[in-house]
């Protein structure tokens, strides 16, 4: 009996299916950098999205490239390059071919009924930007903007950041509608979430690290490799800025490369005592940590991986908990696949 209750159940239980866009209508158009509705050449940012992060607030980027079109009423020149600069960007999820100015009776069918491009809002960083950004924010409405500072010796990281303060999601401003402006302007009233500028903060790389290097010698970031990203990367929980980065100049203890780690307070925007820390041999290091983690009684925690040099091939691992490192460790040379066959995988 109990078999043919089971069968019967099985029988009546609705294959999962996937939800279609029939349901929701969302708008869905191809978008294509600097490209504006039916060509019409209205402004147009154009996204490089050289890193990405997100959090409550939305998804936030950057572009390395200006925007481009232009439109003129009787009011003036609107153009591409100012409404979208090179610098922050703050998306929502989805992305439009825009059409910024239209015909009044939206008879015109290359400038129809306003379409935004999708960009909350954007702005140029205050000090020259650098094509090697990383961002990360956290879930309590810090974002930071970071890059090694190529210009100045031991390339030590710089950190542009806005806090919860500085984001504001009331739109109490529907009381009172101002035109929109994507840039932070000066004057008060306007209809920006973002509300308040930028912060400057930074981290060196400069280290004590023992007999094989004297003094407080500079471990600069690697340069050179296809992909930025694979030089350095960022991770942030509630209170700290993780930062990890491999390094060939003052080494310690591996004949061609280290990975180095450092923690910044996000509070003060400055490096933690007793940071940086050498992680060990190798290349190409990730960090990750628990973004919901340090809400109360802080201490840095998180967790790294990168790959060993050749005279000792794998991914290494270590873990930080509680400010102090663990031993790092190497994943063994094979995994898994679905189908439950062992295969050996090889380092770069």
């Amino acid at each position: 009996m109990l078999l043919s209750f089971l069968a019967a159940a099985l029988i009546g239980i609705t294959a999962p299916r996937a939800q279609s866009n029939a349901e929701y209508s969302f708008r869905q158009q191809s978008v294509v950098d600097g490209q504006a509705f039916n060509n019409n050449g209205d402004p147009v940012p154009i996204l490089s999205m050289d890193c990405l992060a997100a959090n409550g607030y939305g998804q936030w980027t950057m572009s390395s490239q200006p925007g481009v079109g232009s439109f003129t009423t009787g009011s003036g020149t609107t153009s591409g390059a100012t409404e979208y600069p090179p610098g922050w960007f703050l998306l929502p999820n989805g992305l439009y071919s825009p059409s910024t100015h239209h015909d009044p009776s939206y008879l015109d069918p290359n400038h129809v009924q306003c379409i935004p491009p999708g960009v909350v809002q954007c702005g140029e960083f205050d000090s020259p930007m650098s094509s090697e950004t990383e961002v990360t924010a956290n879930l309590d409405g810090t974002v930071d903007y970071v890059w090694p500072d190529r210009t100045t010796l031991g390339t030590p990281f710089l950190i542009k950041q806005f806090t919860n303060s500085e984001v504001d999601l009331s739109l109490s401003y529907f009381s009172n509608p101002q035109p929109v402006t994507q840039v932070i302007p000066t004057a008060t009233g306007n209809m920006n979430v973002v509300t308040g500028t930028l912060h400057d903060g930074s981290s060196t790389t400069a280290k004590v690290c023992g007999s094989g290097c004297p003094g407080a010698c500079t471990h600069s970031v690697i340069s050179g490799l296809t992909q930025f990203q694979d030089e350095f990367q960022v991770a942030s929980d509630a209170h700290y800025l993780y930062i990890v980065w491999s390094t060939s100049e003052n080494l310690c203890s591996a004949p061609l490369s280290e990975v180095w780690a450092t923690v910044v307070d996000l509070t003060t925007r400055t490096t933690v005592a007793g940071w940086p820390k050498l992680l060990g041999p190798g290349q190409m290091p990730t960090v990750a940590c628990d973004p919901r983690n340090n809400r109360t009684s802080p201490s840095p925690a998180f967790e790294a991986a990168w790959i060993q040099p050749n005279a000792s091939p794998g991914i290494a691992r270590i873990t930080c908990t509680a400010g102090s490192l663990g031993s790092s460790y190497t994943l063994p040379l094979f995994y898994i696949n679905p189908s439950g066959t062992t295969k050996i995988y090889n380092t770069i």
